[in-house]
């Protein structure tokens, strides 16, 4: 069984680095209090959130 450490980094490599929306259903609970007031505070929207940092910030 995989620690909390490897499952977060996967999470957070497949949204910054690979930019991939999906890792938003596989990784975040649908209660997910995200803090960041540059993401929105809805887990359905997160996907989208990261989609916009791609768009805006990586080629």
């Amino acid at each position: 069984m995989e620690d909390a450490k490897q499952i977060a980094l996967r999470a957070l490599t497949g949204a910054f680095i690979d930019r991939d929306p999906s890792v938003v259903e596989r990784y975040f609970a649908p209660d997910y209090i995200q803090h960041n007031p540059a993401i929105s505070k809805r887990p359905d929207r997160h996907s989208r959130s990261y989609q916009k940092l791609k768009q805006r910030f990586f080629l």
